[in-house]
């Protein structure tokens, strides 16, 4: 999973709308769910970036590389693949966020990964 990843709906579409949207586009990766960043207030309700806001997905985008490597190393030592039914969502992974701080980087990850 990199940056090129696709998603369907709420994925960003680079070179659409005006220059702001263009921008906007430039900061967030390709398939990163827009109303996800809007719950979390990492957007505000008009799908902009304040300073703050892009230094944090800026942050949480760099760990997430981080720890994208290393689910797909274990996804490809995991057992096949989790049931829909099972609760898991990945191949055999299992994430759990400890409730520290706002979860940015729990949500990111399930939305670009899982």
């Amino acid at each position: 999973m990199t940056k090129k990843r696709d998603k369907a709906a709420g994925a960003v579409k680079p070179g659409t709308g005006s220059r702001g949207a263009d921008a906007l586009a430039d900061e967030l990766w390709p398939g990163q769910s827009v109303a996800l960043l809007q719950e979390l207030h990492i957007l505000t309700r008009e799908g902009k970036l304040n300073q703050d806001s892009r230094r944090k997905l800026k942050q949480v985008y760099h760990l997430y590389q981080f720890i994208e490597k290393l689910l797909l190393e274990l996804g490809a030592e995991a057992a096949p693949p989790a049931s829909p039914t099972s609760g898991g969502a990945g191949p055999g992974l299992a994430v759990a966020d400890h409730g520290a701080g706002k979860s940015y980087l729990g949500f990111i990850l399930y939305d670009l990964f899982f």
